[in-house]
């Protein structure tokens, strides 16, 4: 099978690739980090390689910054035993293995969080800067924005200019500004919070997720463990580096999926719930324009 027709969706893995999508080639490939584009898939007997996945022919657009392309000519010239430029590399027609690439045109579904910058700025004493924190918890950025106003006006510039006849300052709920009228280029502070609405992907939405998972379970292994009369026994540094080991979460996640009766007892419990909700829903009364809702 060959696909070229742009759009023609292929899927492979639970993943769905598209001719013509935008990708990035991620860090097992010698084409890591550069962003290209699906021109073509081929499967079966009509793949070029012997790889058991399929081919994804991909065409890289060339790196911009002269640090990555001293980068991709070293990796190639080391892969080639021959020393070898920009323009001997082949950027077109790239045969790709799907974990090779990362879509960049994952559709969001309408997913967004927001987000708040908390982005401090200042000139004083000719020192200047300027610094930016991000925050998924409002509060959390609130909280950071009135300790960097209290250690300002407590040993900080505007400490130093509280005396100052030309200081000026202005307050607002998600903002402070301090600055002496007339030497604001050279004599300023400002902090100030600004949230952003961010459209989020599967691939993002999936790193979250995981993290929580692998949060959790790391949590309920150190729970199962804490009283253990072995782990007693266990020093300080033994006990620190098996509950760190960056492994555990992927060692929690193999045991499950080893384990048949925690699969049946969720597979159970899916059944059950489903077979209540069904009996539930189906007594309900919908409109007919709540109940093609309720469908959809």
């Amino acid at each position: 099978m060959i696909l070229r027709k742009r759009n023609k969706p292929f899927e492979y893995d639970g993943k769905t690739y598209y001719i013509g999508e935008e990708i990035v080639a991620l860090n097992n490939s010698e084409y890591s980090g550069l962003f290209g584009r699906i021109v073509e898939i081929r499967d079966g007997a009509d793949k070029e390689t012997d790889n058991k996945t399929p081919d994804i022919y991909c065409e890289f657009d060339p790196p911009l910054f002269p640090k990555d392309i001293e980068e991709l000519e070293k990796k190639f010239s080391d892969l080639y035993k021959a020393p070898k430029k920009l323009d001997d590399i082949t950027l077109d027609s790239v045969i790709m293995a799907p974990d090779m690439i990362k879509s960049l045109t994952e559709k969001t579904d309408g997913r967004k969080i927001t987000i708040y910058s908390l982005e401090e700025d200042w000139a004083y004493d000719d020192d200047y800067g300027h610094t930016t924190e991000i925050f998924f918890d409002y509060m959390l950025a609130k909280k950071r924005l009135c300790e960097k106003i209290k250690n300002e006006k407590e040993d900080g510039s505007v400490e130093r200019w509280i005396d100052d006849d030309e200081l000026i300052e202005d307050y607002g709920n998600d903002y402070y500004e301090a600055y002496l009228d007339g030497y604001y280029s050279s004599s300023h502070y400002l902090v100030d919070i600004t949230s952003h609405s961010v459209s989020v992907n599967d691939s993002v939405v999936s790193d979250f997720a995981n993290a929580y998972i692998n949060n959790s379970r790391v949590e309920d292994f150190v729970s199962q463990i804490e009283q253990w009369d072995e782990v007693e026994k266990m020093t300080d540094k033994q006990y620190n580096a098996m509950i760190t080991d960056k492994d555990l979460p992927d060692r929690i996640r193999i045991a499950l999926s080893k384990n048949d009766a925690y699969w049946e007892a969720y597979w159970q419990s899916i059944s059950e719930l489903a077979f209540r909700m069904v009996e539930e829903y189906s007594k309900k009364q919908f409109s007919e324009e709540n109940k093609n809702n309720a469908i959809s």
